[in-house]
């Protein structure tokens, strides 16, 4: 089982935290983010279902997390279009990416374009075994903006 706690500071000077709770052998895994003022005023509009994707990568390390991350990623600092929260950490196996996109058009894309075709170039320093995959369509996702 592994935890994952992680602390965001908003453009609006408010602390989200989540935390995750994931069992990487299983694939079974509960996102807790407690609260939810932020998610519910985004999903009344919303008018597609935000999609998750859960990689497992037996064996990797941060440094082929950071690695594969540069290629993939606009910059550290910014998701790829689509995609609205992105996590990961190691677990006693390997390394767990965790990321949602606002649907699953938006995830398959950027797996099509960008994702897929950067992996098959091959990325140095890179993981070196494929991931496993789970994805799901995301019944429920809430979080709490704390004031700081």
């Amino acid at each position: 089982m592994v935890t994952i706690i992680f602390h965001h500071e908003t453009h609006h000077g408010k602390r989200a935290i989540f935390e995750y709770f994931i069992d990487a052998l299983s694939f079974k895994f509960i996102i807790s983010l407690e609260g939810r003022e932020r998610w519910s005023r985004q999903s009344e509009r919303r008018t597609k279902m935000a999609y998750g994707i859960m990689h497992y990568f037996p064996g990797g390390t941060k440094e082929q997390y950071e690695a594969s991350l540069a290629v993939v990623h606009p910059t550290r600092d910014n998701l790829p279009e689509g995609q609205i929260f992105h996590v990961a950490g190691a677990s006693a196996r390997g390394w767990i990416v965790i990321a949602v996109h606002d649907s699953k058009e938006s995830w398959e894309r950027f797996r099509d374009s960008i994702l897929m075709p950067r992996i098959n170039q091959g990325i140095k320093g890179g993981f070196t075994k494929p991931a496993e995959e789970k994805s799901f369509e995301v019944y429920n996702m809430k979080f709490e903006l704390l004031s700081t």
